[in-house]
């Protein structure tokens, strides 16, 4: 049977410390038929002339420069100059194992998506996150989506069926309407719930084949954004909800609760004077919480709450004494 050309979107943006390892994890794919397109999304270090050597290396490595434009406007690019009957998307600092496309090109799905589990790799510990074997309608996947979005608030489980859009392989014609939106962050949230709809079916492979980079940051880094456009993306979810299937589902307004409580936790985690820049939308975010679901939160959730409420330098205190004490260790190991 003849092979079908995959094409696989790598979005690079300063990614010179990672991206050869990206892409020759990509081109050592037991599947061949690929087409990889990198797009340097206006990077300002030698990301430009790694791509370009990449292309002159294989011919399958078709590069593209472009000023910098955002995560979505760089997968956007890509998908337009792609030519394969299949979509698959690498973040250029991350990387694949060698059966991954072979895998999920196995169980592909016309006019659906096909789903792999993932491995978590930070300061080289490895944290594998299988998926189940199974075929879902869309239906049953925006209830698998929220039950594993929830776990991974409430339990601080990584979940395989997310967001997210690396771990997958996309039937080409699920993009002919949509598109990343552009100048957003959390862009694979904004469309996850569309790619869910015009699917007739999702298919998950019991298989660990991507590989997410966590690179660790600096211990001393403040954003003094507490509101992350998460928020945003997660109301515009419940209102997919509602105009794709009809639901009203409580467990979109634990989500949008669970945001709530991550605008808190920053908050606690800022100093004094950025606390105190940020105390207005900081009650705001408490006020809310009161009056919603925050009876479904665990335990250690709730006692969090308070410590970000009332207690928020403490909490800082033993947060940047936690970091310090990782960092002696990953020094030292």
């Amino acid at each position: 049977m003849e092979q079908q050309l995959i094409s696989i979107i790598v979005a690079a943006y300063n990614v010179e410390k990672y991206l050869d390892k990206c892409v020759e994890s990509l081109i050592n794919q037991t599947y061949s038929h690929l087409e990889i397109i990198l797009v340097d999304d206006g990077s300002t270090d030698r990301t430009p002339s790694i791509c370009d050597n990449w292309s002159r290396r294989d011919y399958r490595v078709q590069v593209i420069h472009k000023r910098n434009g955002g995560l979505s406007d760089a997968r956007n690019v890509g998908i337009k100059k792609s030519t394969g009957r299949w979509l698959g998307f690498v973040d250029g600092d991350d990387y694949v194992l060698p059966e991954m496309y072979e895998r999920l090109y196995q169980s592909r799905l016309e006019k659906g998506i096909t789903v792999c589990g993932f491995i978590t790799e930070k300061n080289n510990d490895k944290q594998l996150c299988p998926a189940i074997e199974k075929k879902l309608n869309p239906s049953e996947a925006i209830n698998l989506y929220l039950m594993n979005e929830l776990n991974g608030h409430y339990h601080g489980r990584v979940t395989y069926w997310g967001s997210y859009a690396c771990n997958k392989l996309y039937d080409r014609h699920l993009f002919k309407s949509i598109a990343y939106p552009v100048g957003k962050k959390y862009e694979d949230m904004y469309i996850i719930f569309d790619l869910i709809h015009q699917s007739e079916a999702i298919q998950f492979v019991p298989y660990c084949g991507y590989v997410y980079v966590q690179h660790v940051n600096s211990i001393t880094h403040e954003n003094d954004t507490i509101v992350h456009e998460s928020l945003k993306a997660r109301q515009w979810q419940k209102e997919q909800l509602w105009k794709y299937w009809n639901i009203v589902d409580s467990r979109m307004e634990q989500l949008i609760d669970c945001e709530y409580f991550l605008i808190l936790y920053r908050y606690a985690c800022q100093s004094v004077k950025k606390r105190k820049q940020n105390r207005v939308i900081a009650d705001r975010a408490w006020e809310r919480l009161k009056k919603s679901e925050v009876r479904c939160f665990p335990k250690m959730m709730k006692q969090k709450l308070i410590l970000f409420v009332y207690f928020p330098s403490i909490f800082r205190f033993f947060k940047k004494l936690k970091s310090r004490f990782e960092g002696k260790l990953i020094n030292h190991g």
